[in-house]
């Protein structure tokens, strides 16, 4: 009986002859053809008639056929199970972020909110205080003129008027105008604190849905060039300038008008055209040139651009 234990030269020779072993039935010294699945084993025919009688079995083409189906569909499983694993991961990971931001924006409210009791209550410690003092010189007066009234001196009388009048009606009674004036200024940055974190949320779940609504920048349109409300759409008025107020980075020679908006990775854009003519729609850096010749979209390095008409579609880049 051949063995795999017999010794031979570490040679090509040795190596061919242990694959050749490995599909060969060590008991019968016959070629492995069947797999029995009752004891998931490869054996040979000589085996199916003696040991493996009677159990169920395959030939090794066909088990490969149903092991291979059952390997794809098991990394199947494993692939589809990691991507949901992904995923409660990234929406714990998002829920933890909002957590956190619910937390602060909860904590900075309840001392915002205790601020203004404090403030409240000052104020109100304040206006007693003065009320008190109100009532302690309405009294007073009140007593003085008792005085005035019932006295028959001409002379006392005189000098008695000339003194009230120099005496202030109320003196040094501090002013709340500064307390009212604060209150404005927590409520102005209250609001601006909201509008900035309406801002800064709009922002993000734009990019994390992966839209983001892109507005066109007034402060470079060209004069020929007519934003909408909300500045979404452009038209491009051939006959009438507009009077847009100077700014550094307005477009001067050619009808062009970039986003507010800078990108940055992989975008794409979906914009609507409608109407007669062609419309030129580019990509272009930032430190694009503005005022000259050079400053076209797609003739320069700093631009790409695609213009797109009735009868065709061009597409340029540094004037190519």
């Amino acid at each position: 009986m051949i063995t795999r234990r017999h010794s031979l030269g570490k040679n090509d020779n040795y190596y061919k002859l242990l694959f050749i072993l490995e599909k060969i039935c060590s008991h019968h010294i016959k070629l492995l053809e069947v797999y029995c699945r009752s004891d998931q084993q490869l054996i040979c025919y000589q085996c199916l008639l003696d040991e493996h009688k009677g159990h169920e079995t395959v030939s090794v083409a066909a088990e490969r056929i149903a092991k291979q189906r059952e390997l794809g569909e098991t990394f199947q499983q494993r692939i589809q199970g990691i991507k949901k694993d992904k995923n409660k991961v990234r929406k714990g990971a998002v829920k933890s972020i909002f957590t956190n931001m619910i937390c602060s924006i909860e904590k900075r409210h309840s001392e915002v909110k205790k601020l203004i009791i404090a403030r409240e209550r000052a104020e109100g410690i304040h206006v007693e205080e003065r009320l008190v003092r109100l009532e302690q010189e309405e009294v007073e007066l009140r007593r003085r003129g008792n005085e005035l009234e019932e006295t028959e001196d001409h002379i006392h009388f005189l000098q008695t008027v000339q003194s009230l009048c120099v005496t202030p009606a109320s003196e040094a009674l501090p002013s709340t105008v500064d307390q009212h004036v604060s209150f404005e200024d927590v409520k102005k940055s209250v609001s601006g604190l909201k509008e900035r974190l309406e801002d800064v949320l709009e922002e993000e779940m734009a990019k994390i849905s992966g839209n983001y609504q892109l507005t066109l920048d007034p402060n470079t349109a060209h004069n020929k060039l007519y934003l909408s409300v909300g500045n979404r759409d452009v038209k491009w008025d051939q006959c009438q300038l507009l009077e847009y107020p100077d700014h550094p980075d307005r477009f001067t020679f050619y009808p062009q008008v970039p986003c507010r908006e800078g990108l940055s990775g992989a975008c794409y854009w979906e914009v609507h055209w409608d109407g007669d003519g062609s419309v030129c729609i580019a990509v272009s850096y930032k430190g694009i040139s503005r005022k000259d010749r050079g400053s076209l979209f797609g003739k320069n390095d700093q631009s790409w651009c695609f213009i797109c008409s009735d009868y065709s579609c061009t597409f340029y880049h540094n004037d190519k």
